[in-house]
Parts: C-alpha cells; sequence; structure tokens
C-alpha cells in the first residue's frame, strides 16, 4: 500500500489465494482501503493462472 500511494484508490478488488501466509491483517490493510479482497476457489490450482490472464 505504500508503494501505491494516491493510485490505491483506483483499485476495487485484491484476488488472491488461500496460503496461510495471507493473516486477516494482511487482509484488513486493504479493506481499510475500500478494496474488496476476493478469494480464489478452494482446491483450483489452475485458477491463479487463468485469472492472470
Amino acid at each position: 500500500m505504500l508503494d501505491l500511494g494516491d493510485r490505491a484508490g483506483d483499485f476495487r478488488f485484491l484476488i488472491r489465494d488461500r496460503d496461510n501466509k495471507f493473516t486477516a491483517l494482511f487482509d484488513e490493510v486493504f479493506k481499510t482501503e475500500g478494496i474488496r479482497v476476493v478469494l480464489t476457489a478452494p482446491q483450483a490450482p489452475r485458477m491463479n493462472a487463468i485469472m492472470e490472464r
């Protein structure tokens, strides 16, 4: 968020996987900026590759 600065308002969604390295605090940083955190479907290993295209 520090690197985005004023551009953070341009983002509406953050799409991320369900890895345990992302804590609730990580999500909260984005939620306070009005960015909705969307999790990928469980047991869908190729979903990230498809979404990035």
